[in-house]
């Protein structure tokens, strides 16, 4: 989509505004056109073509998208005006595009608070709509617009523009009658503050509508999936954290990113000394619950209730799971190297995330399984 947006004004100038919802509303492509017309002219007359621009809106978008991940909240795009042939009969402006063409710099300013603008469909936008005057447009998002000027001796009439909406009010200076302005203006610039919200523009191009916030289509725009990358980040860091409560995750992952191979054999001896102590433990902790069972169905000196009977029950089980889950880490693991210990702990994400998740299971059926015994005798303890 191709969409022209400008607006003539006295003394030869050319300018335009435009708000950040109209750059977004623009779609892929924007036309930049300036025009001229004549300080003797009438207000109604017609005006002349100096120059123009088609400028991609997609690179800007996703050059603001890519800096906004190195905390850069300003991207600025340069932008080559092309010049009009001069008509026939109009020996100064001939004259005056001889000069070369002026750069246009565009400078976007992303806001500190999320905005999510939201896109038109292509077939919401016809040629020729009315543009709504009584919905509000918000403008959060401020952007300056420089012209500079190519040559020092001659120089187009072009004003700098702002991303206000409406038209501007400053004052042009006046031509020369060769067709150059007064003074040396090498650059010009207006840079906006943001502003909370402002009433529509009153002229815009005639195949750009500005919708209302409750007319707009959903869609996710370039800031907002960066609100989503964000959050998906937090919860990913904060998953990590508490999985390295529980396993040695930085510790490996520091050695992948460090390729040191020593650190994650030394991570590797730990784990299996580990889980051969606890598998002694649970053996132990199941050859208890086993007797105290077996007690049960014989006399025994003290009362067994139903909640001593659920106790030793629990723990036998959570022993019983220890030991088979220990047996299988010890099997799997002990007597590998670095490369064998990474390649079995590594998940389908090539992380080691899983393996930290799994590798404390039989830590925890064995405090489940002591926890048990201890409510079983202070149970028993309890009822004598």
């Amino acid at each position: 989509m191709s969409a022209s947006s400008s607006s003539r004004s006295d003394a030869g100038h050319a300018v335009f505004a435009l708000s950040p919802e109209t750059v977004l509303a623009l779609g892929s492509r924007l036309s930049i056109e300036v025009f001229c017309r004549a300080p003797t002219a009438k207000k109604q007359g017609k005006a002349t073509p100096l120059c123009f621009a088609p400028v991609p809106l997609s690179g800007v978008l996703k050059k603001l998208d890519s800096n906004s991940h190195q905390r850069q909240r300003r991207v600025e795009h340069e932008v080559a005006l092309i010049r009009v042939n001069a008509p026939r009969g109009k020996p100064a402006l001939a004259a005056a595009q001889k000069c070369e063409a002026p750069k246009l710099i565009l400078r976007i300013h992303a806001p500190e608070t999320p905005l999510s603008p939201q896109l038109l469909p292509p077939a919401t936008l016809p040629e020729s709509t009315a543009v709504n005057e009584d919905a509000p447009v918000a403008h959060s998002l401020p952007c300056v617009v420089d012209f500079y000027e190519a040559s020092d001796q001659e120089s187009d009439t072009v004003v700098p523009t702002d991303c206000e909406a409406g038209p501007s009010t400053a004052k042009a200076p006046a031509l020369t009658s060769s067709g150059k302005p007064r003074g040396n203006l090498r650059k010009r610039s207006v840079d906006t503050s943001p502003v909370t919200s402002a009433p529509a523009p009153a002229s815009l191009p005639d195949d750009v509508t500005v919708a209302s916030q409750h007319e707009r289509q959903p869609g996710a725009g370039p800031l907002e999936r960066q609100e989503d990358r964000r959050s998906s980040r937090t919860w990913l860091q904060f998953a990590e954290s508490c999985v390295n409560y529980v396993g040695p995750y930085d510790e490996l992952r520091e050695a992948e990113e460090q390729s040191d191979d020593h650190q994650m054999e030394a991570v590797l001896a730990r784990l299996v000394s580990e889980w051969q102590a606890v598998g002694q433990m649970l053996i132990g902790l199941a050859a208890v619950n086993t007797a105290v069972i077996g007690f049960v169905r014989g006399s025994t000196a003290f009362t067994i209730d139903d909640f001593s009977l659920g106790a030793v029950t629990i723990g036998a089980i959570a022993a019983g799971l220890g030991v088979a889950m220990d047996a299988w880490f010890f099997l799997l693991f002990s007597g590998a190297d670095a490369a064998k210990f990474k390649r079995l702990a590594k998940d389908v994400y090539g992380t080691y995330f899983f393996f930290c998740l799994v590798c404390r299971l039989p830590t925890i059926h064995m405090f489940v399984s002591v926890l048990a015994v201890g409510l079983f005798l202070l149970s028993t303890a309890w009822t004598l």
